[in-house]
């Protein structure tokens, strides 16, 4: 499969261009039936109770697509207390271990982009079984993945937002593409003008 990274500095982010976004949210629908293996129609169902990893944002005349930006040095990593979320290469990827998230949230506020939300963590009936009547739900950290699994299982090149997306706002390119573009647009602000591998990976023309 094209763009599947051969290490953690090549792992993959999703990129979206602002200025295409019309506000529709057919990403967040997509993105619901990804992560759950459901069609279009139940996912649109149970979009109340299902988290999607992509949030439209609208304000006034703005509409933007928000998701994970694999930052360099990813405070989200660096302030997990479970190693839930680890980056091997503070210039790579950013690693998600469910199994290790205690669902505390800090992640969430160290998030500068407000990619990160909690949400409810789903077992399988052998892992019902352990909770009792009254038990609070689980709740974890969701982020966008990628649709690691999804492209994976279905044979895709792309990921969910990208396939449903009608105005082509979404690209999937290597962290370490995204850094070079990076700085190549920090050079081109000037000195000063924000620090490296700061810059979001939504952008707008």
């Amino acid at each position: 499969m094209k763009n599947r990274p051969t290490d953690v500095n090549d792992s993959l982010v999703v990129l979206a261009d602002a200025a295409k976004c019309t506000g529709c949210t057919r990403c967040e629908l997509a993105c619901r039936a990804a992560r759950h293996g459901l069609d279009i129609k139940a996912a649109a169902r149970l979009r109340q109770e299902l988290e999607p990893r992509v949030h439209v944002i609208k304000k006034d005349k703005l509409k933007m697509p928000v998701q994970c930006r694999q930052c360099a040095n990813a405070p989200c990593a660096a302030v997990c207390p479970t190693q839930a979320l680890i980056q091997p290469d503070k210039q790579g990827g950013v690693i998600m271990r469910e199994e290790y998230c205690a669902g505390c949230g800090i992640c969430g506020m160290a998030c500068p982009f407000g990619a990160i939300t909690m949400t409810r963590a789903y077992f399988d009936e052998a892992d019902k079984a352990l909770f009792k009547p009254g038990d609070t739900p689980c709740r974890l950290a969701a982020r966008c993945d990628q649709c690691a699994e999804w492209r994976a299982g279905n044979g895709k090149e792309v990921t969910a937002c990208q396939e449903a997306c009608p105005s082509g706002v979404f690209s999937l390119i290597t962290v370490s593409e995204l850094h070079q573009r990076q700085q190549a647009d920090s050079r081109a602000e000037g000195p000063g003008s924000r620090p490296a591998g700061s810059a979001p990976a939504t952008v707008s023309k």
